[in-house]
């Protein structure tokens, strides 16, 4: 899946966004509906993408800024018949990523409260947003639910390159209380990762990158073919 800036010029998108609108009209109330139109989508302050696979549209999302350190999700939409496949997922680490390569400490969003959204709802909940009060010019209303994440920005450390490290910062994932072995935090809680010889900031960082990443590094000291036999034996997880 390629994911694109997109100027929503091509008939294609403005048709994959007028389903979008329709969704939110047709679920929610007109004065609880605050999805952007096509022309919002190129206003000051906003960053749209687009994502396709194989020469089609599969999907898309927003970010607008609220401030230099906070921004919005807006416009996120999967295609209908590919919804579940992980195409939201995808976008909602892009938009993320991209918050947080601008600086941004937090990223919020306004969803609706009714069973149509509540996919959508979860998927924020899996990936770390909680519930918080309206935010920028919302107010509360029974037909929204406002969620935010906190962004840990990582900036470039000294030694960083030299084990193989990137600077792109990531936000903490968290995993759901139907996955917690113990059955003893029923909200969300945290992955905690090892991080020794790694530096303290991968703490921040998604376990399938900290793997990654300490793959290259076990490549550089020990070789390739050992650093192969890590990745098989990582496929079976």
């Amino acid at each position: 899946m390629e994911l694109r800036p997109d100027t929503v010029t091509d008939p294609v998108v403005k048709a994959f966004l007028q389903e979008h609108l329709d969704d939110m009209y047709g679920n929610s109330p007109a004065c609880s509906v605050h999805a952007l139109k096509p022309e919002q989508l190129l206003a000051p302050g906003v960053s749209f993408w687009t994502a396709w696979d194989a020469g089609s549209l599969v999907g898309c999302v927003a970010l607008k800024t609220l401030s230099p350190v906070h921004g919005e999700i807006k416009t996120m939409r999967t295609l209908e018949k590919l919804r579940g496949q992980g195409i939201g997922a995808r976008l909602l680490a892009h938009v993320v990523q991209e918050a947080g390569s601008r600086g941004m400490t937090q990223l919020s969003l306004e969803t609706g409260s009714q069973d149509f959204f509540a996919p959508a709802r979860r998927l924020y909940e899996k990936q770390g947003f909680q519930h918080c009060p309206p935010f920028a010019d919302y107010t509360l209303d029974a037909n929204s639910v406002f969620m935010t994440l906190k962004i840990a920005n990582r900036h470039p450390q000294i030694g960083d390159e030299s084990r193989g490290l990137s600077s792109t910062p990531w936000h903490r994932f968290s995993r759901q209380n139907g996955d917690d072995p113990q059955g003893q935090d029923k909200n969300l809680h945290r992955y905690q990762l090892t991080t020794q010889g790694f530096g303290s900031g991968l703490r921040d960082r998604p376990p399938h990158v900290v793997l990654l990443e300490r793959l290259s590094h076990m490549e550089g000291v020990c070789g390739s073919e050992k650093a192969d036999s890590c990745i098989g034996a990582s496929r079976r997880y």
